[in-house]
């Protein structure tokens, strides 16, 4: 993901946020456990709802944009006081965005028989650099006025259609633009071109958080402040679902809020045992070593995913399993996946090694 193993040239070392490297760490093992769920009755909260509402699943995906926005946030500002040009930062943020959206391109190569444009890392790929042009030239009041114009903007699109599957402008927006290379039927697509607008906000909050760390604020009032903000954008998410439903696949104004809250609140609890009760622990190191190469777990689980799905594997492993129940089944499976990631990042970071573009 474009977070701060992300940031450079070359696997190469570098300084580390332990919290956000825990935080991350926990969002990526759990991408890879959702992701490979095989069968038809996976546990509930290990796959998509199919529409309206949110699972567990449909929390990781926005949690890594947020994270982005964090991590964005702490390297750019690190690079404009040290007097280095916004014209530079932003030519840099462009290079890297065109790398990350060509990674997720040809992984998708591994996974659709259409050329599928969109995708998870091509999501993070515009967010970050919108965010970061959005960041490098407003203010923390000009941010917000783009957060609420972007939530403007979306919402009168989306009426007087409204958000039913099948029949919504956001999926006539993609089959017009993206025919073809669309997701579900050639029709939609979960990261399609129009819920990228208020994707885009939940960059921006991540951002806001990267402020925050970079504050004058003792780490006591930092926990107070991710905490309470996760708790009141959470609540706010909730409210608006009747108004706006909260829908991942349309990355609706109140699955902005809902996620960002949530991400917060988690963050913010990590900052907490990390910073502030400088906590320790073999289950701490275990998210971390996920956490520190990020974008290099993500392609390794999904080539991973690929071979096990075109040689047949993932059958014959879900099978042999299935004594247990469907859903069991498919938990052991993809645990199977996630320790194989883990033992992947375990071999980049005992040599130190951190990919960086």
């Amino acid at each position: 993901m474009p977070t701060s193993p992300t940031q450079g040239a070359a696997f190469t070392s570098a300084p580390r946020l332990a919290s956000l490297d825990l935080f991350r760490g926990f969002t990526m093992a759990a991408m890879v456990m959702v992701n490979n769920q095989p069968g038809p009755h996976p546990y509930a909260q290990l796959h998509h709802v199919p529409w309206h509402g949110w699972t567990f699943t449909d929390l990781v995906f926005p949690f890594f944009l947020w994270i982005a926005g964090v991590a964005a946030t702490l390297s750019t500002a690190k690079r404009i006081d040290r007097g280095e040009d916004r014209a530079t930062l932003l030519g840099h943020a462009f290079r890297r965005f065109l790398i990350i959206f060509a990674i997720g391109v040809a992984l998708n190569t591994l996974h659709y028989d259409n050329f599928r444009i969109p995708g998870v890392l091509q999501r993070i790929a515009l967010g970050y650099f919108f965010g970061t042009l959005i960041y490098l030239y407003l203010k923390p009041v000009g941010r917000l006025v783009v957060i609420a114009s972007l939530f403007a903007v979306y919402t009168i699109g989306m009426h007087p259609g409204g958000y039913e599957m099948g029949d919504n402008f956001a999926q006539r927006i993609d089959s017009m633009l993206l025919a073809g290379r669309l997701y579900r039927d050639g029709t939609w697509d979960p990261e399609g071109v129009w819920s990228t607008l208020p994707s885009i906000a939940t960059f921006l909050f991540g951002a806001f958080t990267g402020d925050l760390l970079r504050s004058t604020r003792d780490a006591t009032q930092k926990v107070q402040w991710m905490l309470g903000a996760g708790f009141v954008f959470f609540v706010l998410g909730l409210a608006l679902d009747p108004v706006q439903p909260i829908n991942k696949a349309l990355w609706t104004v109140p699955y902005v809020f809902l996620t960002a809250g949530l991400a917060s609140l988690g963050f913010g609890l990590c900052y907490w045992l990390v910073d502030l009760k400088a906590a320790t622990g073999p289950w701490l190191r275990f998210f971390t070593i996920f956490g520190v190469n990020a974008l290099a777990v993500y392609i390794f689980h999904f080539i991973l995913g690929a071979v096990f799905g075109k040689s047949g594997m993932e059958d014959g492993v879900f099978n042999a399993f299935l004594s247990t129940g469907p859903s069991n089944a498919a938990l052991l499976y993809s645990l199977i996946h996630v320790v194989a990631s883990f033992l992947f990042a375990w071999l980049l970071w005992s040599r130190r090694w951190f990919l960086k573009i």
